[in-house]
């Protein structure tokens, strides 16, 4: 009996979560509509980089399923704490924890890629205007060091990389210093 009503407990604390994670969800929605979110990242052209990353989905439902996400997290730890399980818990509260880190890292990676975009155009228009014979390999160079940049600083952001992308760094500085001493 005792093994029953925990279950019980379980799947109705389950369904609550269900509901409460979809009017999450909705109420994002709205808010996000509310402020014209889809306009806005259609004039920042943040629609089209989606799209090109293969996202069908727009940025204010991405953003109401991460909304449900996150309340069937919430779910799963009030689950795992009423059922006694603290090793479960454990793990859920340290992503808890950890998910700030991975939403700042995506938000440079895409910052950065957008901003890659934006300047390697601009470098192959000011190059193709200037003449350049290579101007398109000019511009889609300067688009990939910003691409690598924006890399580093996410894996910075995740805080388990620092040591990677510092030796990284000094690796190709070093190689950069050779290749202009020998040439």
């Amino acid at each position: 009996a005792h093994i029953l009503s925990r279950a019980l407990m379980a799947l109705l604390l389950v369904l609550a979560g269900i509901l409460f994670s979809l009017l999450f969800r909705k109420l994002a929605e709205a808010v996000l509509g509310w402020v014209r979110l889809e306009d806005i990242s259609r004039d920042l052209g943040l629609t089209r980089l989606l799209g090109r990353a293969g996202v069908q989905a727009s940025p204010t439902r991405l953003i109401g399923r991460f909304c449900f996400f996150l309340g069937m997290v919430a779910t799963l730890g009030v689950v795992f704490e009423a059922l006694s399980i603290p090793a479960a818990a454990e793990i859920l509260r340290s992503f808890i924890h950890y998910l700030p880190h991975l939403i700042s890292a995506l938000v440079v990676l895409g910052a950065g890629l957008a901003l890659s975009a934006f300047v390697g155009r601009m470098v192959y228009i000011a190059a193709s205007a200037s003449d350049i014979e290579e101007a398109h390999m000019l511009g889609r160079l300067v688009s990939a060091l910003i691409i690598g940049i924006a890399l580093a600083m996410a894996l910075v952001q995740l805080e388990d990389a620092n040591h990677i992308v510092v030796g990284a760094f000094w690796i190709v500085l070093g190689s950069l210093g050779l290749a202009f001493a020998l040439a």
